[in-house]
């Protein structure tokens, strides 16, 4: 049943923040909110991804949470601002200054293990007259009979709205409705849902969350947050307006605009699709992905491997114990695995006119450029090819003829280095592709294949 107080709450200034390391500035934070509101956006969360005070005991955002609120109150008429608050992270005293200058609402965040920790915080958050959400991090960590219980304890505490929280971005839409029919069993607390999108299901679970009965629902400029972000608003609005004839107010082409000027360019940020989409699968959340990647990287483990083992042993922390389990593991399952072939690896070859061609051919798949650098010397012609994510390059010693003969796709160039016998002159008489001179080979490159005529 859809309630009639249903809303999105709007988080791209909180928990986008992270795409940026945090860096949105008091003047970004203003600008951005007065456009959010000018969209119909009427709940608008602002400052650091990690809250109030994160600043003081974690990475330095681009502006004080005093800074934050007072651009953002500045910016806005009727909208209403509010921030994230992890006890620990957030003191009691920084509840009062953010009241104090005009703070709407606040989020107390806990794991699960946690929540006697958000009492006092509900508490006086409440006596400063906030509105005041509890938001279950990692909610899927216990099962949703138990979490029910988190969400009648909260309710002692005087929470007035509990939050279903798929933290790694993992859950399931039947899982989110079970979630949700269980809490609300259990207490008369309104609910709200914030998802991520590591598995791609965001969107089908926000609607899950509206179906039961949320009141609101966290959303971001196309998705912008941690790990692999979050539900869509500029998808998640018109959707709801399509479905249930709501949302009259908000201005579908305006967000579209927005999330496609200011939010899309944000995500050459975001950490690799598909590391993203095994964190959610295995539920282990991505505060995690950097300590398994390094250790992954340092112990010469997939990654993937390891993130599964990982979730499989623990998915409410990581710490080198369960590393250490979870590598043991993933070293035998990556034992039994095939060759590691791909379409987008390079395939066993013996001459250069092959080398030539499965470059050129890896190259076009990935829409990069394909470079023959000419290094000259005596002998017949040998090539190395040598792979990198943003262009493929292939060395060539001893004679160049074959392999320019062999190059014929628009992807690839050629370049004569000082070493060659043969002129630019000459070469260009061989093919229609460019030819140029260079002095030099780039740097920093890895070896590669090998290969002989």
């Amino acid at each position: 049943m859809i309630s009639k107080e249903l809303d999105i709450l709007e988080t791209t200034l909180r928990d986008g923040n992270y795409v940026v390391n945090f860096q949105f500035t008091a003047r970004d934070t203003g600008w951005l909110a007065g456009k959010l509101e000018a969209c119909g956006m009427n709940y608008i969360e602002i400052g650091h991804g990690l809250g109030i005070g994160a600043s003081q005991v974690y990475k330095k955002a681009g502006a004080t949470d005093a800074e934050y609120i007072t651009a953002a109150k500045r910016s806005v008429r009727r909208a209403k601002i509010g921030m994230f608050a992890i006890p620990g992270v957030a003191k009691i005293e920084d509840i009062s200054a953010a009241a104090d200058l005009g703070l709407d609402f606040v989020r107390v965040g806990a794991d699960l293990e946690r929540i006697d920790s958000m009492a006092p915080f509900v508490e006086h958050a409440r006596k400063q007259g906030l509105f005041v959400c509890t938001n279950f991090m990692k909610s899927y960590t216990l099962p949703a009979d138990e979490f029910a219980q988190c969400c009648r304890r909260a309710e002692g505490f005087g929470t007035q709205m509990n939050y279903v929280v798929d933290s790694a971005g993992g859950m399931l839409p039947g899982e989110v409705r079970e979630y949700f029919e269980a809490a609300a069993a259990a207490t008369s607390v309104p609910f709200g849902f914030h998802g991520h999108d590591n598995i791609r299901l965001a969107i089908a679970n926000a609607l899950v969350a509206m179906d039961c009965g949320a009141k609101l629902i966290d959303s971001t400029l196309f998705g912008v947050g941690r790990g692999s972000g979050n539900t869509a608003t500029e998808i998640i609005v018109p959707l709801a307006q399509r479905e249930h004839g709501i949302w009259d107010d908000k201005k579908v082409l305006d967000l579209i605009r927005l999330a496609e000027t200011e939010a899309a360019p944000l995500l050459r940020h975001r950490h690799q699709e598909t590391i993203s989409g095994s964190l959610g699968l295995a539920k282990v959340h991505s505060m995690y992905v950097d300590d398994i990647l390094d250790w992954a990287r340092a112990n010469q483990l997939d990654p993937h491997s390891l993130i599964a083992e990982v979730g499989e042993i623990n998915r409410t922390r990581v710490d080198e114990q369960i590393l250490k389990s979870a590598s043991l593991k993933a070293r035998a399952l990556e034992a039994s695995r095939a060759s590691s072939e791909g379409l987008l690896t390079l395939p066993k070859v013996r001459t250069t006119p092959e080398a030539v061609r499965a470059a050129e051919n890896l190259a076009e798949k990935r829409g990069v450029a394909c470079t023959l650098w000419l290094e000259g010397g005596g002998g017949s012609s040998q090539a190395r090819v040598l792979d990198d994510p943003d262009r493929v390059d292939v060395r060539i010693s001893g004679s160049a003829r074959p392999a320019v003969d062999a190059a014929t796709r628009p992807v690839t160039r050629i370049r004569v280095l000082p070493g060659c016998a043969e002129s630019v002159s000459e070469i260009q008489t061989w093919t229609t592709l460019p030819v140029e001179s260079a002095d030099g080979l780039p740097d920093g490159r890895p070896e590669g294949i090998a290969t002989r005529r």
